[in-house]
């Protein structure tokens, strides 16, 4: 419990907030002390938590950023009261409270949970095409559909059956080689090979 003789005295681990309330007109003597509840100090510590320490505002711009894909002035004006200030003013105090740690941090957690959500995404709807494409292959009635089907089954990275290029080979001999060159090399600069 803070001192009452002194109320900027910092408060020992596990003690309750105090929070003064002065009456109009008050003097010292008259100012009330009320403490805050229990559970609402430890819903400001959930929340601190999952905030990544950030102020319910700075954690609402950065998802703003991260997941929503806003710009920073806009998501500034949506997440902090933007009335009267300037488009300037609000792309400054965007800019400064992005380039903070830990706003910053918790926009790059919001990119990769949208990252990580889009990638989800993307390999169930492939899961889903490629099974179609199986049932197609074995159970089309027409069998260009079905030739069709197991081509672009052959060209699904992973398989690459018809993506390949064709293997060059030579088999020429590195004398064979060396004389083609040279042969070449003095129909190109006849006066240095002489």
């Amino acid at each position: 419990m803070r001192d009452p003789k002194n109320p900027a005295s910092p408060m020992s681990h596990g003690q309750s907030a105090v929070i003064e309330f002065p009456q109009k007109g008050a003097t010292r003597r008259d100012i009330t002390t009320v403490e805050a509840p229990k559970d609402e100090k430890a819903e400001r510590a959930r929340v601190a938590a999952l905030t990544g320490g950030c102020t319910a505002k700075q954690d609402h711009f950065a998802r703003l950023i991260g997941q929503e894909q806003m710009l920073k002035t806009p998501a500034y004006k949506v997440a902090y009261d933007a009335k009267g200030m300037t488009d300037k003013t609000c792309w400054e105090k965007a800019c400064r409270l992005s380039g903070q740690g830990k706003v910053g941090a918790r926009i790059e957690y919001y990119v990769t949970q949208r990252l990580e959500q889009e990638q989800v995404i993307a390999l169930g709807e492939r899961a889903r095409i490629l099974e179609r494409l199986w049932v197609e292959a074995e159970h089309a009635d027409a069998p260009g559909a079905r030739v069709r089907a197991l081509e672009l089954l052959g060209k699904v990275k992973g398989i690459d059956l018809f993506t390949g290029t064709p293997e060059v080979v030579d088999t020429r001999t590195a004398a064979e080689l060396e004389a083609e060159l040279v042969e070449r090399l003095s129909k190109l600069f006849p006066s240095i090979t002489n």
